[in-house]
């Protein structure tokens, strides 16, 4: 099956692999099939999550690690950065069921600790420089609806607001949602920092299964009350 995606097809004058057409495929269908007011979200999804990944990749070459540039993942090319279940099908599913709330994530860059002067304060700044990033994009999103609204470019009802407020809920979400110290997430590599050495010990193990628990807990509702409060209270700020 790998062999299959990894096959190689010529397209105008380009060569691209069998995965990379059923990406670009599955995304031509969202665009001529789903209303605009809908797929805006999914394509604000994508832009947030690569530029979460390339933060990491680009504070690891900071600190030393060269892995990601050196395996092409420094790159703003979607293609390089598509997780087939957490940036295409995932986000689809969002879409196509018409809820409000969009969520998803990119390929992770790689990052080799062992690079870094000290590796647990290294991750610390890795995982630091996603969120950081979502967190100047929302800001960046506000300060264009404040400019757009107040020279009277553009309506408050126009397609770019309502593109651009998806942008700020969106990136708030990547950005508080992966601050939550659980594993595999962001959050879970700032922690470490302050654990004692018996504990970060458990943390790393617990990181084979952190998805599934994180999985589990947001299927059971435990996250909703900290971002529908934290979101509000954030656009209240930004907007204001």
């Amino acid at each position: 099956m790998k062999i299959i995606f990894e096959k190689r097809v010529s397209l105008l004058g380009k060569l691209f692999s069998v995965f990379d057409l059923l990406i670009l495929g599955a995304f031509a269908y969202t665009v001529l099939t789903i209303p605009v007011n809908q797929w805006i979200g999914f394509v604000m999804l994508i832009i947030a999550v690569i530029f979460h990944e390339v933060a990491h990749g680009l504070m690891a070459y900071f600190l030393g690690d060269s892995t990601a540039k050196t395996q092409g993942r420094l790159s703003l090319n979607p293609l390089v950065h598509i997780d087939p279940l957490g940036t295409v099908i995932l986000p689809l599913i969002l879409v196509l069921s018409g809820t409000s709330f969009l969520f998803g994530w990119a390929k992770p860059v790689p990052v080799i600790p062992r690079y870094f002067k000290h590796e647990i304060i290294g991750m610390m700044w890795v995982a630091i420089a996603g969120p950081a990033t979502n967190l100047i994009l929302a800001f960046s999103a506000s300060q264009l609806i404040k400019i757009l609204l107040k020279n009277q470019i553009v309506g408050i009802d126009h397609i770019v607001i309502e593109g651009l407020f998806s942008a700020i809920i969106i990136n708030l979400v990547l950005a508080i949602f992966n601050m939550i110290p659980i594993p595999p997430l962001d959050g879970s590599r700032v922690i470490m920092v302050v654990l004692p050495d018996f504990l970060k010990r458990f943390w790393l193990q617990l990181e084979h299964y952190g998805l599934y628990i994180v999985m589990g807990l947001v299927y059971l509702g435990a996250f909703n009350s900290l971002l529908q409060r934290s979101i509000k209270i954030s656009v209240e700020w930004l907007l204001q």
